[in-house]
C-alpha cells in the first residue's frame, strides 16, 4: 500500500504502479553508451611500441617497453598492455625474463632502475634500490642476477628464491679491472659470466665471495677486448668481439663459431641447434657454418631486442612492435597493438565530439570510439590514408608534413579543424613544415602549412634560414585567430591575427619604444575581447622590451585595414602593480575575468575591468605556489567549475580551487596540495599539458611516460537525466565496493526501493559535493545491513522536478 512507502521526492509524486511501467522508459534514459568511470579513478594510456627486451612463454611472447609491460598471444593474435593501472611500478621497461615459478621480472630503464616481479597482472615483490637503471636479468633455478648501474657504479645484484619467495641477498661491485659498461651477464652452471669493455670476467658464485675483486678473473685468455653483444640460454652463451663470434658450451669450454663478420651486431642469440641469429640497424641476419645464410632488410624500426620463439625462429623488438620472418625466411611479417604512436606527447585538447587529441613531434594521437587513430608524418612526400582499420592493430595515416620540434598548442577551430601551434620547424624548401598546421583530423590529407609567408621566424647572423616557433593560438570573440610568434627577429611582428577565412592577416609590429617584446609565450582573451599577452625574458629581445605583460585592443577586428589599430597597455606586477613582471609562462581567464598567470615565482592573479586606460579593477595580494619550480613548458588550464590546474615538468600538478583553497587535500606536510607519482597514479610527475571533458568530468594529462586520464568531481551541469547510467551491473557484493549512479543533475538525491516500492536507503544529494555528477552507495540499508540477492528500483530526483527510474540486479 502506498501509505506504506515513504516517498520524499521533489517532483510530483507517482504510483509505485507508474513507477514500475516507467522502469521502460528509464531504460532509455539511462542507456547513453559512455565509459564507466568513478570518482577519483584513473586510466593509462601509453605506447608499448618501443620493445626492449623479450621474453617466451608457449604460445606466448612478453616484452619490457617503453609503455608498460606488453602480452602478445600467438594463438589469439591478440595484444594486452599492463601499466600502471595494473600494478606496475614502473611503465618505462628495458629488461625482462622469466624465473622458475613461473613469475616475471621486470627492469626499469634510466633514470628509474626498478626490479619488479610480476604475474597474471598482479604485483608479486618489489624493489627500489634507487638504481638507475637495470641492464640485464639472469635466471640460474632458485638464484637470479640482476646486473644494474647506480649513478656511476656498476654492479650485479644476487636474489635467491626461499620457501617460494624472492629474497635479496647481496650487490656486487668491487671489480678486479675498472670498468665502464656491463654489456651482459650469463650464467653455465656455478660460473657467473660478465662482458665488459676490457673482456669477460666469471667467478663460481656458488663458492666464492663476490664482494671480493679477487674471486673474478678473465674468463678466457684469448679475450681480452670489448664484448659487443651477449646472449645466455642457461646452456650456452653466445657473445661477439671484434669480428669473431664465440660460444661457451654447456661445459664452459669457448669455441669460436664466426671469425668473418665485420660488422658490429646490436643483438645476438642463439637456438637450441646451435644457429646464431644477428641484427644490424634495420637487418635480421642468420648465420651458417661458413656464410651469413639469411639477410632480411627490416623497415625503417631500429632493432633494441632479439628472442628465440619455441620454433626456432628468432622474434625481433623493434621501435615499431614486434616482428617475425615469414616461413621462407625472405621478408618479415609486424604485429604491433593498437595505441597511441608515443609516449611522450606535448599537447593535448578535447574536441567538441569528446575525442581527445594529443600531439607530438612524431604527429598527431585520437581517441576514437574503437580505439587510436594516429596521424604521422612520413619520410617520403607520399599521403597515404586508409578507408578504415583494423581496430586490433596500430592505425595510422601518414601525411607530408614536419610537425617540428613538438607541438606547442592545440585548438579547434570555430570551423571544426584542428590547428597546431608548431615550435621548431622550418617551411619549403628546408623541410615541409609550417608554424601553423591547420588539419581535417578525419581527413589527414586535406590541410594546410601558415610558413614565412605570414609568420614571422628566427635567425642569426650566420643563418638566414626561417626558423619557425610559435608558442601560442587562440581564437577571439571574433573568429580571428590570435598567433604569439616567439623569437620574431626577422621583421619584428610577435603577434599574428588571422581572419576565419585566413584571407586577412595582420602583424602586431614591436619597436624600441612601445614595449612589445618579440617572446610571447601566451595568449588569452577576456569578456571584452581583448587579449592579454604574456612574454619571456630572453637575450633574443636585445634591442625590444625584455619580457613582459602587455593588453592588446584590436580596433579593427574585421582586419579589413591595412595596418593593424591596436591599443597596447603595459601591465606591472600581478600582486601589487609596483614592480614590472618580466616572465609569463602562461595565461588562463575566468568567465567572471580574473586572469591567472603562471610565473617564476608563482601563481598569481588580478581582477579585469571593461577600461582600457585602467584595465585592471583589483590586484592580488597572495602568490600560490610560490615552492613550486615553474619553467616555460609550465601550463595553467580551469576545469568545468573554473578551478585553476596548473601544471610542471617536474612536480606533476597543483590545483587551486575557485575559492583560493588547494585541492585535493593529501599533503599537509608540503602546506600544498599535489597531485604526482606518489599520491596517485598518473604516470609521471613530468606533465606536459592537461584538458578537460567538461561533459564526463575528465582531466586529460599528457606526460613524458603516456596519457593519464583521471575522473574530477568537478563536471559540466547536467539539465536533465538523459545521459544517467548505473553501474556495475550486476552489482556483486562481494565484489565491487559500491554501486555507482553517474551523470547527475545538480543536487540529486537517489532512492533505493524494493519492487514492492519499499524504500531501503536514501542517499542525500550532499554526496554530489564529493563525487561531482555521481552518488555511491555501498550495498547497504539504513539499518547498515548488506540487502540480500535480488532486483531492485533505483530513484533519482532532484531539486527542479526531474527524476529518472532504474533497475539493478544485486547479487550478496
Amino acid at each position: 500500500m502506498l501509505s506504506d512507502f515513504s516517498f520524499v521526492f521533489y517532483p510530483k509524486p507517482i504510483s509505485i504502479i507508474n513507477m514500475i511501467r516507467y522502469i521502460t522508459l528509464a531504460v532509455a534514459l539511462f542507456g547513453v553508451a559512455q565509459s564507466q568511470s568513478v570518482m577519483g579513478e584513473w586510466k593509462s594510456y601509453t605506447s608499448p611500441l618501443e620493445i626492449n627486451d623479450m621474453v617466451m612463454d608457449g604460445d606466448k611472447v612478453f616484452s619490457a617497453t617503453r609503455g608498460g609491460l606488453l602480452e602478445y598471444s600467438f594463438t589469439s593474435e591478440e595484444f594486452k598492455t599492463y601499466t600502471n593501472i595494473d600494478g606496475l611500478m614502473n611503465t618505462d621497461l628495458c629488461e625482462i625474463a622469466m624465473d622458475s615459478l613461473g613469475n616475471l621480472w621486470l627492469g626499469g630503464n634510466s633514470p628509474n632502475g626498478t626490479i619488479q616481479i610480476y604475474r597474471d597482472g598482479q604485483s608479486i615483490e618489489e624493489f627500489d634500490f634507487e638504481l638507475s637503471e637495470i641492464l640485464q636479468i639472469e635466471v640460474a633455478d632458485s638464484i637470479i642476477f640482476v646486473a644494474y648501474k647506480k649513478n656511476q657504479d656498476l654492479g650485479v645484484m644476487e636474489f635467491q628464491l626461499r620457501n617460494n619467495k624472492w629474497i635479496f641477498k647481496d650487490a656486487y661491485q668491487n671489480w678486479p679491472i675498472a670498468i665502464s659498461e656491463i654489456i651482459g651477464i650469463g650464467v653455465i652452471d656455478d660460473l657467473l659470466y660478465v662482458a665488459t669493455e676490457d673482456g669477460l670476467i666469471s667467478a663460481t658464485y656458488k663458492e666464492s665471495n663476490l664482494k671480493n675483486p679477487s674471486s673474478w678473473n678473465y674468463a678466457f685468455d684469448n679475450v681480452h677486448t670489448t664484448i659487443q653483444s651477449l646472449y645466455s640460454t642457461g646452456k650456452q652463451i653466445v657473445f661477439q668481439t671484434n669480428n669473431d663470434i664465440y660460444r661457451i658450451n654447456q661445459d664452459n669450454e669457448l669455441e669460436l663459431i664466426i671469425d668473418y663478420f665485420n660488422y658490429t651486431l646490436r643483438q645476438i642469440s642463439v637456438t637450441q641447434d646451435g644457429i646464431v641469429w644477428g641484427t644490424l640497424h634495420n637487418k635480421l641476419i642468420e648465420f651458417g657454418e661458413t656464410a651469413k645464410e639469411i639477410e632480411i632488410l627490416l623497415r625503417n624500426y631500429s632493432t633494441l631486442s632479439l628472442s628465440i620463439r619455441p620454433n626456432g625462429l628468432p622474434i625481433i623488438g623493434t621501435k615499431e612492435g614486434l616482428a617475425i620472418p615469414t616461413n621462407t625466411n625472405k621478408s618479415l611479417n609486424y604485429f604491433r597493438p593498437n595505441c597511441p604512436l608515443t609516449n611522450d606527447f606535448s599537447a593535448i585538447t578535447v574536441l567538441s565530439d569528446g575525442r581527445l587529441v594529443a600531439g607530438s613531434s612524431k604527429g598527431l594521437a585520437i581517441l576514437e570510439e574503437w580505439g587510436w587513430r594516429n596521424i604521422t608524418e612520413t619520410t617520403s612526400f607520399d599521403t597515404i590514408v586508409h578507408s578504415s582499420f583494423n581496430y586490433n592493430s596500430f592505425a595510422a595515416d601518414t601525411i607530408p608534413v614536419d610537425f617540428g620540434g613538438f607541438i606547442a598548442d592545440i585548438k579547434e577551430g570555430p570551423d571544426g579543424l584542428v590547428y597546431l601551434a608548431i615550435r621548431g620547424t622550418y617551411p619549403e624548401p628546408i623541410r615541409h613544415g609550417g608554424g601553423i598546421i591547420i588539419i581535417d583530423i578525419d581527413n589527414p590529407s586535406d590541410y594546410t602549412l601558415i610558413d614565412d609567408t605570414y609568420l614571422d621566424y628566427w635567425f642569426t647572423s650566420s643563418n638566414h634560414d626561417p626558423y619557425l616557433v610559435v608558442k601560442d593560438l587562440i581564437f577571439d570573440k571574433s573568429g580571428n585567430l590570435w598567433v604569439a610568434d616567439a623569437y620574431a627577429r626577422a621583421q619584428h611582428n610577435p603577434i599574428s591575427i588571422f581572419n576565419q577565412n585566413f584571407d586577412k592577416h595582420q602583424a602586431v609590429k614591436a619597436t624600441s619604444s612601445n614595449g612589445i617584446s618579440l617572446t610571447p609565450n601566451t595568449i588569452e582573451i577576456d569578456s571584452w575581447n581583448r587579449a592579454w599577452v604574456g612574454f619571456f625574458e630572453g637575450e633574443e629581445n636585445a634591442g625590444f622590451t625584455n619580457g613582459g605583460f602587455l593588453m592588446i585592443v584590436n580596433n579593427d577586428e574585421t582586419l579589413s585595414e591595412n595596418d593593424l589599430n591596436v591599443y597596447s597597455q603595459k601591465i606591472n606586477s600581478l600582486t601589487d602593480g609596483s614592480e614590472q613582471v618580466s616572465t609569463i609562462w602562461d595565461l588562463a581567464i575566468t568567465s567572471n575575468d580574473r586572469l591567472y598567470a603562471v610565473t617564476p615565482i608563482g601563481l598569481e592573479y588580478v581582477d579585469l575591468q571593461s577600461s582600457n586606460t585602467n584595465p585592471i579593477r583589483n590586484y592580488s595580494n597572495f602568490t600560490y605556489f610560490p615552492n613550486i619550480a615553474f619553467t616555460q613548458f609550465s601550463k595553467v588550464e580551469l576545469d568545468a567549475d573554473e578551478n585553476i590546474w596548473t601544471t610542471t615538468p617536474q612536480n606533476g600538478i597543483h590545483v587551486l580551487l575557485n575559492n583560493v583553497s588547494f585541492w585535493p587535500d593529501n599533503d599537509p606536510d608540503l602546506a600544498v596540495e599535489s597531485i604526482n607519482i606518489e599520491t596517485s597514479q598518473l604516470l609521471s610527475d613530468a606533465v606536459t599539458d592537461i584538458a578537460f571533458d567538461n561533459d564526463n568530468g575528465l582531466a586529460v594529462i599528457t606526460t613524458n611516460k603516456g596519457i593519464s586520464v583521471f575522473r574530477i568531481p568537478f563536471v559540466k551541469s547536467k539539465k536533465n537525466y538523459t545521459k544517467v547510467r548505473v553501474f556495475p551491473s550486476p552489482f556483486v557484493l562481494s565484489k565491487h565496493s559500491f554501486l555507482v549512479i553517474d551523470q547527475l543533475t545538480t543536487n540529486s538525491s537517489a532512492q533505493i526501493l524494493t519492487l514492492d516500492g519499499r524504500v531501503i536507503k536514501k542517499l542525500s544529494h550532499q554526496d554530489i559535493g564529493i563525487h561531482g555528477d555521481q552518488i555511491q552507495w555501498d550495498g547497504r540499508s539504513e539499518n547498515g545491513q548488506l540487502v540480500g540477492s535480488g532486483v531492485y528500483i533505483i530513484s533519482v530526483y532532484d531539486e527542479k522536478g526531474n527524476q529518472a527510474f532504474e533497475k539493478i540486479s544485486i547479487i550478496r
